[in-house]
């Protein structure tokens, strides 16, 4: 290799330091350029954010539903913002049913909310909720209501069903009776004609009984004059009977004794002693026909005993005395009583008169007690009570009779009969008729002893009229 020359090495030297000068500067300019155009890069940069910021912020970027709306616009070749807006106009074409705005579509859905706020009779929508919760609402009441349409639509096909089934049956129930009626029709017929020719049958045999009976009616009426003929007579007879009868009344009248007044104004004894402590003593005893268990009534010595009247079944004017009185001990001529009611304002005396209807030592009265008695006095008479008034007459001398004569002295007489007031049902009911003619029965009965009573001239008087009189009334309740 052959030397280097200094001239060379210096040309070499200056080269190369020319050529790094013109990199330097080169350099330089490019570092210049690129700090100049960084700049205008940060410029633009800055500019972008500042736009950028106009329509998101950098807290939204890492949102996750900006983020979804970059991935979309990735696959669509759209930004960001023309997704979101596209999905804007989307629900709002939902909500609206046509393009339109934002806002146009809030008015509207809170438009909507308020009218079904309103008909919250309807349908119940919460205050404050959103339109989605809303829908959700009203989706589920749709269902409902469709399911109820379709429960209801079932039951219009199973009542259309029984519909049809019911005029089935009755389309064949009309043909049995339609063929029923054709069978009845030509019985009728048939019924007629036997009918016709029974009628015809009758005719003939109507006319043979006429004149039979033109025969057996004359026979008839001379039967019938026959009779009004024994009728005459029997009438005749009966007059004859009846004045016979009233002749013998009058003479018995004249005969017989008036009980109505004198034997039921005669006093039995009088008071003879009164001790106090509720007891008193009488001036009749053993030898009287007194028994113990006797009852009398008490009467003032001034006044007597108070008179039978016309009215013995009257309820009003009762022979009520000073006191009532109960013989305790009977002694030979005279007993002891207890003093068992007092009326008030009366006081007993030394010879007040004491009297018991039955009592009598020289006769037996003869009494008819006719009818039920109520004695306890509380609307239910009973036979039992009928019993006890007959025992009371038997024990004290008197005798019972059956039925009403010319011997008869006293008749007592018991609750009238009352018959049942009965609804227009009631008198088409077999039962109750039956029982309303046994009333009537009993109350005709009734009404029979007390005139046939009349007819005798004996005394008539009720239970409570009797019992004053045998100084009995305020014992018959026990």
């Amino acid at each position: 290799m052959p030397p280097v020359s200094p001239q060379s090495s210096r040309a070499g030297l200056i080269t190369a330091l020319v050529v790094f000068v013109i990199l330097f500067v080169t350099s330089a300019v490019l570092a210049i350029y690129n700090m100049a155009e960084t700049g205008k890069l940060q410029q633009v940069v800055t500019s972008d954010k500042s736009a950028n910021a106009q329509y998101v912020s950098e807290a939204a970027k890492t949102n996750d539903q900006v983020a979804a709306a970059v991935a979309a616009g990735r696959e669509s070749g759209k930004s960001a913002i023309e997704v979101l807006i596209d999905e804007r106009d989307a629900a709002v074409k939902q909500i609206l049913g046509t393009t339109g705005t934002v806002k146009s579509a809030s008015a509207q859905s809170q438009a909507a909310l308020k009218a079904l706020r309103d008909r919250q009779k309807v349908v119940a929508v919460a205050d404050g909720a959103g339109l989605a919760p809303t829908v959700g609402m009203l989706a589920n009441t749709l269902a409902v209501q469709v399911q109820e349409r379709n429960n209801l639509g079932a039951q219009l096909a199973a009542a259309q069903k029984q519909v049809d089934d019911t005029i089935a049956s009755q389309k064949a129930l009309n043909e049995a009776l339609n063929k029923q009626i054709e069978d009845l029709k030509g019985k009728y017929g048939s019924a007629m004609t036997e009918l016709q020719q029974y009628r015809a049958g009758v005719d003939t045999n109507v006319a043979g009984i006429e004149t039979s009976a033109k025969g057996e009616i004359g026979k008839a009426q001379a039967a019938q004059a026959q009779l009004a003929q024994q009728v005459g007579q029997l009438q005749a007879d009966l007059k004859k009977r009846t004045d016979e009868v009233a002749a013998l009344q009058r003479r018995l009248s004249a005969l017989r004794v008036n009980t109505k007044e004198p034997i039921v104004q005669v006093a039995d004894g009088k008071i003879a002693r009164l001790p106090g402590n509720g007891m008193a003593y009488i001036d009749i005893g053993a030898g009287d026909q007194v028994v113990v268990g006797m009852t009398f009534e008490v009467y003032d010595h001034f006044n007597g005993i108070p008179a039978l009247g016309q009215e013995g079944l009257r309820e009003s004017d009762m022979p009520v005395g000073k006191a009532s009185i109960e013989v305790v001990r009977v002694y030979a001529g005279s007993s002891e009583c207890r003093i068992i009611r007092k009326t008030p304002g009366q006081e007993l005396v030394e010879g007040d008169f004491v009297a018991n209807l039955v009592l009598d030592p020289k006769t037996k009265y003869n009494f008819v007690v006719y009818g039920n008695f109520d004695l306890d006095h509380n609307g239910v008479a009973s036979p039992g009570d009928t019993e006890i008034v007959k025992q009371l007459i038997t024990r004290w001398g008197g005798k019972i009779q059956q039925n009403i004569d010319a011997d008869t002295d006293f008749v007592v007489m018991g609750l009238e009969p009352k018959l049942p007031e009965l609804t227009e049902e009631q008198k088409q009911d077999p039962v109750m008729n039956a029982q309303n003619d046994q009333k009537t029965a009993e109350l005709n009965a009734y009404h029979e002893v007390i005139q046939k009573a009349n007819q005798f001239s004996i005394p008539i008087m009720n239970q409570n009229r009797f019992l004053y009189y045998v100084g009995y009334y305020s014992q018959a309740p026990r």
